[in-house]
């Protein structure tokens, strides 16, 4: 029989950070897609070129320092400042709220 509990108490740091990455990533909602259905796909395009070089470059620093604990932070943060950078674009250049729990403009 395998004892798979030492394994999974190492990674669950790991799901722990991904998982709150993730938690950001669903709390934006779907602002990737609608940059793209309202033809502003050059600004998404954009924001993902930028996501790529920062994780790029968080993996170069954090990865040989913290090895997957690195990867798991650069992956979290990246997804958080994207889909936070696009939601507030959403709501600067295209004029609505894209999540209830920000403040419209003008109220």
């Amino acid at each position: 029989m395998v004892n798979f509990g030492a394994q999974l108490s190492e990674c669950a740091v790991l799901f722990r950070i991904v998982a709150v990455g993730q938690n950001i990533n669903v709390a934006t909602g779907s602002v990737g897609m609608l940059w793209v259905m309202t033809g502003h796909e050059g600004t998404m395009r954009n924001i993902m070129a930028a996501s790529a070089g920062v994780i790029l470059l968080l993996n170069v620093i954090h990865v040989p320092l913290l090895r997957a604990v690195g990867a798991a932070l650069a992956f979290a943060l990246v997804l958080i400042v994207q889909n936070v950078a696009a939601a507030y674009y959403v709501w600067r250049r295209l004029g609505f709220n894209p999540h209830p729990l920000i403040r419209a403009r003008g109220v």
